[in-house]
C-alpha cells in the first residue's frame, strides 16, 4: 500500500528540481549540488529532506556566487553570518541551515565521514536557554478544544480536532492514518501512526466516540488501507486530505469559535505536551509523543509546565493545589456495550443504549405513559365497534397499523 503523504514531497521534489535548473549559476555548481542529491537518495534520505536542501541551496545562491568546491572557510563564515542575520528566520530554520552546511561539506570535502576544517567550527546545536517557550495566553486550552469540537457540524472535522489535541500527533503523523490504523477496545481506542522516529501506538479514549461516529458514516469504512481523513467536497472527493486541507478546516473552526489566537496543527502538539508534562514521567512522554528515549523535549514542557516548581510552592505556603483536585470526567462507558462515549451522550453512540439513569427513567416513564393510551384507545374502539359493527373491520385494520 502506498503511504499518504499529505504534504506531497513527490511534487514538491519535481518542482524544486525544474526551479534549481533554471538558477543562474555556474554549471559546476548546479551538478556539483546533483551529485549531492544523488548521494542523498543513495543513502536513504526522503525526498521531503531533499527538498529542504535544494530550498537552502536556491536561498544560498541568491547571495553566494563562488563555486562550492572553491570555498574556503572565510567564505563559509559569510554565509553563517547571513544566516544568524536572517530575522525572518526562526531559531529552527536557522539551526537546519547550519546542518545543511556541514552536511554537504562533509560529503563534499570529508569523504562523508568527518567534516572538513572549513565547517567543523560551526555550532549548530540549539541551546536550551535559547528556545523560545510559548506562554500560557498562546497555548490551547481544553475549553477551547470544546469550543471547536461545538463549533463544528461534521462529524469528520470533530474526530480530527479532538484526536489531533488528545493524541499530541505531529500532523504528518495524524494526516497518513488509515481506517486499520484504529483499533477499538473497552477502554476507548490505541492508534497507529508513523512518523519521523519511526511508528508507534498511543492510548486514545476522550476522542472515541468522535472516531466512532465519523467512521460509522466514513464511505470506506470496511476497507483498512483506505485514509482515514477524505475530502467531501466535489473537488478531489473521497481523496486524501492534503496539508491545506487540514489547514483551512483549523482556520474556518477557529473563526466559527471566536478564538482569536495563532493557530496551526503543530501549536495543538505542543499545547497537549505542556499539559501532559503534568501527569507523565519523561520515559513516558518520550514514548508518548514519539521523541527518541535521551531526548531533551519532555524537560522543557517539564519546564513549562512548571509542575514540581508549582506544587512545591503552594504545599510550602499551605494551599491546595487545585490541579491535583479530582477533574470532572469528559467521558463515560456503556453499562451495556462497554463502548466510550462523550460524558454528555444520552445514548451510546454504538448500541443506542441509553447513558443517563434519569434519562433512562424518563424515557421508561414516557413509554409506559404512551402503553396506557394504546391500551385506552383499545377500549374506547372496542366499544365504539360494538355499537357499530359496520365500522369493525376498518378499525381492526387501523388498530393494526397503529405504532406507537
Amino acid at each position: 500500500m502506498k503511504k499518504i503523504c499529505i504534504h506531497d514531497f513527490e511534487r514538491q521534489y519535481e518542482l524544486y528540481l525544474r526551479r534549481f535548473k533554471q538558477l543562474k549559476i555556474s554549471k559546476s555548481n548546479i551538478e556539483t549540488v546533483f551529485r549531492f542529491k544523488d548521494a542523498c537518495l543513495l543513502n536513504g534520505i526522503s525526498k521531503a529532506r531533499i527538498v529542504r536542501y535544494l530550498r537552502f541551496f536556491i536561498f544560498l545562491f541568491d547571495f553566494f556566487k563562488k563555486d562550492l568546491d572553491k570555498a574556503t572557510k572565510e567564505d563559509i563564515e559569510k554565509v553563517v553570518a547571513v544566516i544568524n542575520a536572517r530575522e525572518s528566520f526562526s531559531l529552527m530554520t536557522k539551526h537546519d541551515c547550519k546542518v545543511i552546511i556541514k552536511r554537504f561539506y562533509k560529503w563534499l570535502k570529508g569523504n562523508d565521514e568527518v567534516y572538513p576544517s572549513e565547517v567543523s567550527w560551526i555550532k549548530s546545536r540549539i541551546k536550551r536557554h535559547e528556545k523560545k517557550l510559548v506562554g500560557d495566553g498562546e497555548l490551547i486550552t481544553p475549553d477551547e478544544v470544546k469550543r471547536l469540537l461545538d463549533a463544528s457540524d461534521c462529524p469528520r472535522d470533530k474526530a480530527f480536532v479532538s484526536l489531533l489535541y488528545e493524541s499530541g500527533c505531529r500532523i504528518g503523523e495524524l494526516g497518513s492514518m488509515t481506517i486499520g490504523s484504529i483499533n477499538f477496545d473497552k477502554y476507548g481506542a490505541v492508534i497507529a501512526v508513523s512518523g519521523k522516529t519511526g511508528s508507534r501506538k498511543i492510548r486514545i479514549v476522550t476522542s472515541t466516540p468522535y472516531l466512532r461516529m465519523w467512521l460509522n458514516m466514513h464511505p470506506f469504512k470496511d476497507e483498512k488501507d483506505k485514509p482515514l481523513w477524505i475530502n467531501l467536497g466535489v473537488r478531489n472527493r473521497y481523496n486524501a486530505m492534503a496539508y491545506d486541507v487540514f489547514r483551512m478546516v483549523l482556520a474556518r473552526l477557529f473563526q466559527k469559535a471566536g478564538i482569536n489566537k495563532r493557530h496551526n496543527a503543530h501549536l495543538f502538539r505542543h499545547s497537549r505536551a505542556t499539559y501532559m508534562a503534568n501527569y507523565l514521567t519523561e520515559f513516558q512522554m518520550n514514548q508518548y509523543f514519539g521523541w527518541i528515549q535521551g531526548s531533551d523535549m519532555p524537560a522543557t514542557y517539564v519546564h513549562l509546565s512548571g509542575r514540581e516548581t508549582d506544587k512545591a510552592i503552594l504545599e510550602m505556603n499551605g494551599l491546595k493545589n487545585k490541579k491535583e483536585e479530582k477533574e470532572e470526567p469528559n467521558v463515560k462507558a456503556c453499562p451495556r456495550c462497554e463502548a466510550i462515549n462523550d460524558f454528555n451522550d444520552v445514548s451510546c453512540g454504538k448500541c443506542s443504549f441509553v447513558l443517563d439513569e434519569k434519562e433512562a427513567i424518563k424515557i421508561e416513564t414516557k413509554n409506559r405513559e404512551n402503553e396506557r393510551m394504546v391500551e385506552m384507545a383499545k377500549e374506547i374502539l372496542s366499544g365504539l365497534a360494538a355499537q357499530f359493527p359496520e365500522a369493525r373491520e376498518i378499525m381492526v385494520e387501523k388498530m393494526r397499523n397503529f405504532k406507537c
